[in-house]
């Protein structure tokens, strides 16, 4: 489901995946599946891996600034 923080396998293709893939009961979205499948929008993990290295650029620059 999506929301409580699971990331997606990283063995997955990001190309490959869309939401709700492997849904066995046929639901529509996170809030009729009973499968437990992952139903995060794949813009959202493209989005986190994007902050994740803005986050790592501001860092290195910030350690640039301070040995100066």
């Amino acid at each position: 489901m999506s929301g409580f923080g699971l990331e997606l396998n990283i063995n997955m293709n990001i190309e490959e995946y869309y939401p709700g893939k492997g849904c066995k009961c046929y639901a529509h979205s996170d809030s009729e599946c009973c499968c437990n499948v992952d139903w995060t929008d794949p813009e959202v993990y493209k989005l986190r891996e994007e902050n994740k290295q803005l986050k790592n650029e501001i860092k290195k620059l910030k350690l640039a600034l301070e040995s100066r």
